[in-house]
Order: C-alpha cells, then sequence, then structure tokens
C-alpha cells in the first residue's frame, strides 16, 4: 500500500480506473494524500466518480481562489487533495504545509516529468522532511520512457525504487482480457459513383507526384529498397521524403514543390475520406485564395485533372453550376448514425445506472469526427 512506485500501463487498459481506486483506497481524513499533475477536468472526473462510489471523504480541489490562510486550513482537514505544482510549491518553500501529516503524493502522467522541474523538486523536499512518505507514480504511455535513459530520469526525478509493468502480454492483464474478447464488426459502405471518383482523383495526383520526386531525386538509390508500395506510400510519407525533410534547405525548387504538394494531397485526400464535401471545397478555396500557399503547393490545380476534381467535389455540394444537384451527405456518417441509434437501443442493467441517469459513451478515433458528433 505504501511501496513507492511508477506504474506503466499499456495504451486503453484504464490507467484512469486504477488510480481512482488508489483515490478510493486514500480517501480518509486521518490521512492527508496530495495529488499532482491532473487537470480541472481530471479533477471534475473523479470527484464525480467519488461521489458515485460514496467514498467516506470527498476530494478537495487547492487552487488560486482559496487563499493562504484557509489553504493552511484545509491541509489540516486531510483526505485527497488535488494541488498545482506552483501552489503546492510555494507552500512547502513557506512552511503553510504540514509534511509530517501528508501520508503520501501521488503523480498522475507521470511522463510530464520530464518536462518539468516543479514536481522533481517538490518531491525532493518531500522526501528531505519526510522519509518514510510515499510516492506512487501512473502513466499510459510508455512510448515516453522507452529508452532505458528515459526511465532512469523518470525513476530519479520522482525518487521512487520499483517500476510496475503492466503491457498487454501481463498474465493478470491476458487473463482479464480473455474473459470478455471484444467483438468486431465491420461495415461496409456503398460510396456515390462522383465521390469515388474524388477519392481516386486524390491518390492519382499523390503517385504522380510521388513519381516525379523520385525521378528529379539522387537519393532515388537509396530509397529504391524501400519497402513502401505506392498504395501505402498515399496515406504517409515515404523514406524518400523523411530523408529529404532532413536536409530541406539543401533542395531545388521543384523538389520543395513536390513536398509540399504531397503534404497538401494527403490532407486533402484524408479530408475527402473523413469529412463532408462542403469542408474539403472550402480548404480547397482557402488554398486558392492564399497567394502564399496556392504559390508553394498549389500548382497541381492548374492541371486539368485539379479542375475535374473541384468540379466533383463541387457536385456533391450542389454548390457554383451545380446548384440544382442536391447536397450529399458522407456515406460514414449515415452509417455511424445507425450505429449510434442501435448503441442506444441496447438495455443497460440498472446496477450500470449512475444517479445522474444513464450515460452513453462513445469512441472514436477520428478528432474532427468527435467535434462534429
Amino acid at each position: 500500500m505504501d511501496e513507492d512506485v511508477i506504474f506503466i500501463h499499456a495504451r486503453g487498459l484504464g490507467m484512469e480506473r486504477l488510480f481512482f481506486n488508489h483515490l478510493i483506497m486514500y480517501s480518509d481524513q486521518k490521512l492527508l494524500t496530495i495529488v499532482l499533475n491532473t487537470s480541472p477536468q481530471d479533477e471534475v472526473s473523479f470527484i464525480s466518480l467519488l461521489k458515485t462510489a460514496n467514498a467516506p471523504c470527498l476530494p478537495k480541489v487547492v487552487n488560486a481562489d482559496i487563499s493562504t490562510k484557509d489553504r493552511e486550513a484545509v491541509y489540516l482537514e486531510g483526505g485527497v487533495q488535488f494541488l498545482t505544482s506552483r501552489i503546492l510549491l510555494v507552500d512547502l518553500l513557506t512552511d503553510r504545509v504540514p509534511v509530517k501529516n501528508i501520508a503520501g503524493i501521488l503523480v498522475y502522467r507521470a511522463h510530464q516529468i520530464l518536462n518539468s522541474f516543479q514536481e522533481s523538486f517538490i518531491l525532493r523536499l518531500y522526501r528531505e522532511r519526510k522519509p518514510g512518505g510515499f510516492v506512487k507514480a501512473f502513466t499510459d504511455l510508455p512510448t515516453s520512457v522507452s529508452a532505458l535513459g528515459q526511465l532512469q530520469r523518470v525513476i530519479d526525478r520522482l525518487y521512487i525504487k520499483s517500476v510496475r509493468l503492466l503491457p498487454r502480454f501481463d498474465a493478470d492483464v491476458k487473463h482479464t482480457l480473455e474473459k470478455t474478447p471484444p467483438a468486431l464488426s465491420e461495415l461496409i459502405v456503398d460510396l456515390p459513383p462522383v465521390l469515388r471518383r474524388v477519392h481516386t482523383t486524390f491518390v492519382e495526383l499523390l503517385k504522380v507526384c510521388i513519381r516525379e520526386l523520385k525521378q528529379c531525386s539522387t537519393a532515388e538509390k537509396q530509397a529504391g529498397s524501400e519497402e513502401d508500395t505506392i498504395q501505402v506510400a498515399v496515406y504517409r510519407p515515404t523514406l524518400l521524403e523523411r530523408q529529404l525533410s532532413q536536409r530541406r534547405s539543401f533542395l531545388t525548387d521543384k523538389q520543395s514543390r513536390l513536398m509540399s504538394d504531397l503534404t497538401l494531397l494527403r490532407e486533402l485526400l484524408q479530408m475527402s475520406e473523413d469529412m463532408d464535401p462542403a469542408t474539403v471545397l472550402s480548404r480547397i478555396n482557402a488554398i486558392r485564395n492564399d497567394k502564399e500557399v496556392f504559390e508553394r503547393s498549389g500548382t497541381w490545380m492548374m492541371s486539368r485533372v485539379a479542375t475535374s476534381l473541384i468540379a466533383d467535389v463541387e457536385t456533391l455540394c450542389g454548390y457554383g453550376a451545380f446548384k440544382s444537384r442536391p447536397f450529399v451527405s458522407p456515406p460514414k456518417w449515415q452509417v455511424l448514425a445507425s450505429v449510434l441509434d442501435e448503441i442506444k437501443s441496447i438495455p443497460v442493467r440498472q446496477c450500470e445506472v449512475g444517479p445522474e441517469g444513464k450515460k452513453d459513451a462513445f469512441v472514436t478515433a477520428a478528432a474532427d469526427l468527435y467535434h462534429i458528433v
């Protein structure tokens, strides 16, 4: 319970739940437990969950809204307390915090300590004044501490002694996941011919730019052995592009133009697959109206293929000469809407309904789509 340790989770294994269980464990007025590195959204979420779980002592949020004298009184009340690093550091240096009463410190998103000094200084002061207190840290970003040197720096700055790894192949984790394996449902979306033609045109333009870049680059021989196929290169930079990007100041005008064209075309292709045609048309018009961007990476728009492409996008939007055409909403959105309706109709067990009623959870990998939904 009082072990000094950092928990390094694989992504998606529920670090929040483990941290929440620790908050319940230390929700006691006899113990003063400090929580660092949480955002206001984290604090609201955890406090709401603790209310639902009927925790014996709800956490307190100590921020700049609380006066200095009031903070001293709050520290003496005990329990779990969310503090900003700046306030805790000032109060430690001015001896406002009763360090002897602090049972331990919980550090959320511990990987961020690599880019900050305040948390490390706080833990150093805490260790000097109370060597017997515990420090527990949590992170679900193992890539940030994947190198041996990075992990050692995190351990040193947290002043802890042990590391607890929780990968997906951990025996306990694997056993738990095997109890309820995920069910995969693949939905095939049928695209309208015009929208399919838009996607195909973007792909063909990307292929042409990739071939031209290889022809005008001396690094073509070095990139000839790369495993990237043209189909994959359409969605991510090729090895040749990565090599050229490292020496941009030495590129010819044609190479620079092609590199910019590839970046822009990939953005538009991704946008045409994820967003509605009006958003794509708005982005294309913004490029055409921005003289600097157009000169740098908009030369492909002067081709006949690009003219046909823009006409197809306007057709989907019912814009300009195609006002008589109806607006074509993205087919993926229609399928998504039907899936969401299906999720809403799934019966929920009474034990899963909180005091505020039923809550719907929706997970998406597309940030733009998340904001729309």
